[in-house]
């Protein structure tokens, strides 16, 4: 990114907390999806891990090319993955861009999967922490697999806006009250 791009992005960047609501909605679709694939006595396998990745890749690669830079987790909360020049980006962009994030999430369905391991658990959530703090201290807010991938996340008007609209729901629901 030239200097000149640092200085005047003109497509707004959502905060990082917005972000993790549109990628843990993406998450759970997948790993419902991925429940198909779980033994009887609950614990994770190579077919749900596997079947988890391909939902994963088809979630956030697939569906985000053809649907402007849109998961169904980003279109919930108004925002859109774009590459430099403020584009859709390519496949080979998103395959990279998501196979870190995939990694992550696999590694965070293990250790929820398997809460008697202790500190195991934050070993495995580690990566994904590391990776979304940086959204939180970066000043362009982007991730780690942002900056690898060259990808940004933006805010747009294309979507649902599920934070204003729970936000107003639960406004009414004070005034009820009282």
């Amino acid at each position: 990114m030239s200097n000149l791009e640092r200085i005047y992005n003109p497509l707004p960047r959502p905060k990082p907390w917005r972000r993790g609501v549109a990628s843990t909605l993406d998450f759970i679709l997948t790993w419902l999806l991925s429940l198909v694939a779980i033994n009887p006595q609950g614990t994770v396998q190579w077919g749900q891990l596997l079947l988890f990745m391909l939902g994963w890749l088809g979630l956030r690669v697939i569906v985000v090319a053809q649907n402007k830079g849109q998961s169904p987790g980003h279109w919930a909360m108004d925002m859109k993955v774009v590459d430099q020049r403020n584009r859709v980006p390519g496949l080979l962009e998103l395959v990279k861009r998501e196979s870190i994030v995939g990694g992550e999430a696999l590694l965070a369905i293990v250790a929820l999967s398997n809460l008697q391991l202790g500190l195991v658990i934050f070993l495995l959530l580690l990566p994904l922490v590391i990776d979304s703090s940086l959204a939180w201290t970066d000043l362009e807010r982007q991730t780690l697999h942002d900056r690898l991938s060259r990808t940004q996340v933006v805010h747009t008007y294309r979507g649902f806006s599920l934070d204003r609209k729970l936000v107003r729901f639960l406004a009414k629901q004070r005034q009820r009250m009282r």
